[in-house]
């Protein structure tokens, strides 16, 4: 190897040095921030379903106690205890999603790491010889 390929690899090495924790954190701002939206929009729609469940839950109740026929009235509470699983089960996905969210999150941070440190340690190509014409300068 060359004077030339040694100085070149050495630069290289340093620009690496330089350039991987820019990198890096760029890296774990944007996975932040992708994963804080996602974490944000999951909560607001799981937390909106349990909402409307209950809601329709309640809505199904007041059916239930204003009903002057029992078979409505069994109906409706059919129906009211219906909604209050869908609002239970709403609930227990939401919380599913964000501990998923969480282990994808922590996976995503460690891939990144191992790609950068991957980086950090990988053989760095040889530079190309020069061309012709630069030999005779």
């Amino acid at each position: 190897m060359g004077l030339r390929d040694q100085i070149g690899k050495e630069l290289v090495k340093v620009a690496l040095r330089v350039v991987l924790p820019f990198i890096e954190s760029l890296l774990k701002n944007v996975l932040k921030f992708a994963f804080e939206k996602i974490q944000r929009f999951v909560t607001k729609t799981m937390s909106r379903r349990e909402r409307e469940a209950s809601a329709n839950a309640a809505e199904a109740r007041e059916r239930a106690e204003a009903a002057s026929d029992p078979i409505e009235a069994a109906r409706q509470q059919g129906r009211e205890e219906v909604w209050r699983e869908v609002a239970a089960h709403y609930n227990v996905d939401a919380s599913e999603l964000k501990a998923e969210l969480s282990r994808i999150r922590a996976e995503a941070r460690s891939e990144a790491r191992s790609s950068i440190n991957e980086m950090r340690d990988k053989q760095l190509p040889q530079l190309p010889p020069p061309p012709a014409d630069a030999a005779n300068d």
